[in-house]
This record gives structure tokens, C-alpha cells and sequence, in this order.
């Protein structure tokens, strides 16, 4: 009879056991997520250092953040902040706004009222809950692109002038702040660069040699290349030369990011220096820069060669031919520097981008910038 009593008591026991563990499982999930929702003070434990950089931006962006922040006005310690040309100094009127909202998971979960599962899927589940709320400050939803491995609401907010002003926005997507915080410093420290940059990107479209979307480098990947070419020039100082020695780290999906810019140091020497020209800059690219050897890569700010950057990944995308792989052209990313900015780079693609820096000569196009 004691046996089977015992026998009684344990089944009757299983459920809570079963639900004790569930519970316990469900709280480790959540403190899984929380962890890649890396924001402020959710990694005190790993001493996360960099705070994110404040930067200024133009009136029209601003109006878009303001409308956000308004429709996420109860999620507590919110925080939007713009990214990509609209706010690295590098863009113009016409470009679209890319925009970043921010803040832990919790708040997110909590401000939102996501519920118990809020966690799960939260940047879609985020995105969709301040549909309505944009609506009402504004703005227009023209897509949803809530499966992919960056969620983002692509939307549009009619300015004062009657014209709409288009713009993305994502959440916790936050490591393209920081890369647009260093283009930034770099078009404050020698406003040159940014008339050098804005004619390559002509060049590379007149040349169709532009654009991710059709296989081309992007917009990005040329401004680095005309970034390290001023550098090799003595044009442009480099920003993270001291990032080994004085590291600030910010964590993103359990990945360590030395997000390390220097800006205390007077490069006022650099201000003036404006002698290096587009056709400097072609003809660095055709006659001296050994392709498929060195790398563009602004984090160092020198030619060297590719066996030095053993964490850059070297494999082009599907399709890509393995004769061609020999001379592709390779583009580290600053701070996320495993991503090469080369992938993007479709089937003989490399090849028609080498062949625009070999045709492109005084004699065939005089550009408004010069030569």
C-alpha cells in the first residue's frame, strides 16, 4: 500500500514539475532574447561601453523622428535616431530617411502592451503594433518587410513644402549608427570628401556600375573606397587608428562590435587639404591599387595585403565564377569587420567595375569636378 501510495504521489506531482519547468524554461528563452536586444544598460554585465553617438540632423529629418517618437511615446527610455546619406553628410534632399527606433525589449514589450510572448518575433511585432499609432501622426505605410533578417516599416510623411519624404524604419537595428556617426566625423573633418564622393556615385551610375539591388557595389562601399583613397593621400587622417589600444565595444546578437572613433584629437590640418582630385582618384584605383590583393579598408587607413584582415570574409556571392574571385575587388566594413562589402557583387560584375576605372580617361569625360 506505501508503495503504491508513493507511486500516487509522485504522478500527482508530475504536472507541477512539468509546469515548474516549463516556467523555468520560458524565463530562460526570455533572458535569451533579451541578451541580443542589446540597448543601453541591458549588458551591464559584459561592461558594454559604447553609449550611442548623438549626432545633428537636418530639419527634415527630424521632422520624421518626431513623429515616431511621438507614436512610441509610451514605451519608456525610447530613443529614434537616423542613419545611412540622410545623416552621414554624404547625401542630399533627395534621399530617403532611414530611421532606427531604440529601446530594451522590456520597455518595448511593456509601452507596446505586446503581451507575454512580446519577445518572440519583436521587431515585427513591434512594427506592426505602431501602425495605427504613424498613421496618426502622418504618416503613410507603403510596405511591410517584416521577414526579413532586418524587419522595416517603409513609409512616407508629406513635409510642409507638399512633398512626400520617404523613409524606413527598423527597430533595435542599431550598429549603421555608428558607421554613420564615423562618415560623418570624416565629412566634417575635409568637406572635400564629400564632393569627391557624390561625383564618384555619378561616375559609378553613368557607368552602371552602381547599386546592390542589381549586383554593383552600393553607395556605402564607394564612399569607403573614396574615403581610404584620401587617406593613402594624407587627405584624411584615420579614426580608429587607436581602436585596438582604447576599445569601445557594442554588443549586438551576442556579437562584440569596437565601435572605437577618435574625436578628441585637432585634425584642423586636414580642413584645407582639397588637391586630390576624381581623376586622382580613378586613376589610384586602375594604376596602383592591387585588386584582389589589398583591401579598402578606412579601419586601418594603408594598403595592405589581404592576408592581414584574416576575420574579412573572402567568398563572393553564388555565380560568381572562381577565375574571377582572383582580382575582386575587397571592401572591409569599419566596424563590422568580418562583411565584405564586395558580396553583393553578381556574376562579371567585378569585371564591368574594372573596366569602368580603365575607360574612364581626361579624354573620354571631363566631369565637373575635374580631372
Amino acid at each position: 500500500i506505501s508503495r503504491h501510495s508513493a507511486v500516487v504521489g509522485m504522478d500527482s506531482l508530475n504536472p507541477a514539475m512539468e509546469a515548474m519547468e516549463a516556467s523555468m524554461e520560458a524565463k530562460r528563452v526570455v533572458r535569451a532574447l533579451e541578451e541580443r536586444l542589446v540597448f543601453r544598460d541591458n549588458y551591464k554585465s559584459q561592461a558594454q561601453e559604447a553609449p550611442l553617438p548623438s549626432m545633428t540632423y537636418p530639419a527634415r529629418v527630424n521632422l520624421i523622428i518626431g513623429g515616431i517618437l511621438r507614436a512610441a511615446s509610451n514605451v519608456q527610455g525610447v530613443e529614434v535616431r537616423a542613419f545611412g546619406s540622410s545623416a552621414n553628410g554624404f547625401g542630399d534632399a533627395s534621399s530617403d530617411v532611414d530611421v532606427v527606433l531604440a529601446a530594451t525589449g522590456t520597455n518595448l514589450v511593456q509601452g507596446l502592451e505586446l503581451g507575454p510572448n512580446g519577445l518572440v518575433d519583436l521587431a515585427p511585432r513591434v512594427l506592426r503594433k505602431l501602425e495605427r499609432r504613424l498613421q496618426m501622426q502622418g504618416f503613410k505605410i507603403l510596405q511591410r518587410i517584416l521577414h526579413a533578417r532586418i524587419p522595416i516599416l517603409k513609409m512616407s510623411m508629406a513635409l510642409p513644402s507638399g512633398k512626400a519624404l520617404e523613409c524606413d524604419l527598423s527597430v533595435n537595428n542599431l550598429l549603421p549608427v555608428f558607421n554613420t556617426k564615423l562618415l560623418k566625423t570624416y565629412a566634417e573633418i575635409n568637406p572635400h570628401v564629400v564632393d569627391l564622393v557624390q561625383t564618384c556615385k555619378e561616375w559609378a551610375k553613368e557607368h552602371g556600375v552602381h547599386g546592390a539591388a542589381r549586383g554593383h557595389l552600393s553607395s556605402y562601399a564607394f564612399t569607403l573606397m573614396v574615403i581610404f583613397f584620401l587617406q593613402i593621400r594624407g587627405d584624411l587622417p584615420c579614426l580608429q587608428g587607436d581602436a585596438e589600444s582604447k576599445p569601445e565595444w557594442y554588443i549586438e546578437d551576442q556579437k562584440k562590435y569596437n565601435v572605437y572613433i577618435d574625436e578628441t584629437s585637432d585634425f584642423s590640418e586636414f580642413a584645407e587639404r582639397n588637391m586630390s582630385t576624381f581623376g586622382d582618384f580613378i586613376r589610384f584605383y586602375r594604376n596602383e591599387f592591387r585588386w584582389g590583393e589589398w583591401v579598402v579598408s578606412i579601419r586601418t587607413g594603408k594598403c595592405l595585403s589581404l592576408k592581414r584582415y584574416p576575420r574579412l570574409t573572402k567568398q563572393p556571392r553564388s555565380g560568381v565564377a572562381p577565375f574571377e574571385v582572383f582580382y575582386f575587388i575587397h571592401i572591409e566594413d569599419p566596424f563590422d569587420i568580418g562583411r565584405n562589402l564586395h558580396c553583393v557583387l553578381g556574376p562579371q560584375k567585378n569585371q564591368k567595375l574594372w573596366d569602368a576605372f580603365v575607360e574612364s580617361t581626361p579624354t573620354v569625360r571631363r566631369w565637373r569636378r575635374g580631372y
